[in-house]
């Protein structure tokens, strides 16, 4: 064997084997890709109440509590998911699940929007069966932002203490919220009418017999609209949409103690909200 061709064979395995360790830690170390994983092997799940989105209802939607309430929940949303990858997460869930959920939550937020973007979070299409298997999945490359995540976990006392509890990311991490209200803000349904995406989520819970409810997730002050809550007809699939970001139901939150940050709620805000989504559930009368 030539020099050449030994150096070739030491470089691929060293990079075979850096690129293998390093996707067993992102997957034991990374929150998003253990939780995913987490989810993906769960056994004959029979949740009645299933929670989808980005990560404001992963840190935000505490189905540990709701568990408590009586209500049998588990929280699928991931970090950064579009609705095509909420859209994917709830097909799968649904493909592992003898009994079909009751209830599927979407939290989302109107100030984000982009409804209707063709990403696939990487973490899931890289754990699909049929997932898009090209170059960019080599680990170091397709998930080199994670690195500065363990980083945190390894500084943060905050990072290394937050956990999983039945899917939410429980992080007790508090940060002020130091916005002003724009009172001057007015909310439309209009982006979530027209996302084709969102229809087709809708579409899926109605097929399973699946109330879908599409929820309105609270941000800092200067995210909110004026008004109060509203609950409103989606479309004609019997999909419900909930505005809880609107000034009169946002003063449930303290700025001072409530927030992780960038408008996620922390551990304390995230029961507060949660409490409060019990009552509009039960309001629905979806859940006992």
């Amino acid at each position: 064997m030539s020099k050449f061709l030994r150096q070739l064979l030491v470089f691929t395995i060293c990079f075979v084997l850096v690129n293998s360790v390093y996707l067993e830690i992102v997957k034991r170390v990374d929150w998003n890709f253990s939780k995913r994983i987490e989810a993906l092997e769960l056994a004959n799940p029979d949740f009645e109440l299933v929670v989808i989105g980005n990560s404001l209802p992963m840190d935000g939607i505490d189905t540990g509590f709701l568990d408590q309430h009586g209500i049998d929940a588990y929280n699928l949303s991931i970090g950064g998911a579009s609705f095509k990858t909420s859209h994917i997460q709830l097909q799968q869930y649904l493909e592992i699940c003898d009994k079909k959920p009751e209830l599927v939550i979407l939290g989302s937020s109107s100030y984000i929007g982009d409804f209707d973007s063709d990403r696939v979070l990487g973490i899931v299409e890289f754990t699909s069966k049929n997932g898009k298997r090209d170059f960019w999945n080599v680990p170091l490359l397709r998930f080199k932002g994670m690195f500065i995540e363990m980083v945190k976990k390894i500084v943060s006392p905050p990072h290394r203490n937050a956990v999983l509890v039945k899917g939410q990311l429980r992080f007790s991490r508090t940060t002020i919220d130091k916005t002003d209200l724009n009172l001057d803000e007015e909310f439309t349904f209009d982006a979530y009418h027209e996302s084709s995406e969102l229809a087709a989520i809708s579409a899926t819970c109605e097929r399973h017999d699946i109330q879908l409810v599409v929820v309105e997730m609270p941000g800092f002050m200067y995210t909110r609209h004026r008004g109060t809550p509203e609950i409103m007809k989606l479309n004609s699939t019997g999909a419900i949409l909930v505005d809880c970001n609107n000034v009169v139901f946002c003063t449930i939150f303290d700025p001072e103690t409530d927030w992780i940050g960038n408008n996620h709620l922390n551990t304390f805000g995230a029961r507060k909200f949660t409490q409060a989504l019990i009552s509009i559930i039960q309001d629905l009368g979806q859940t006992d």
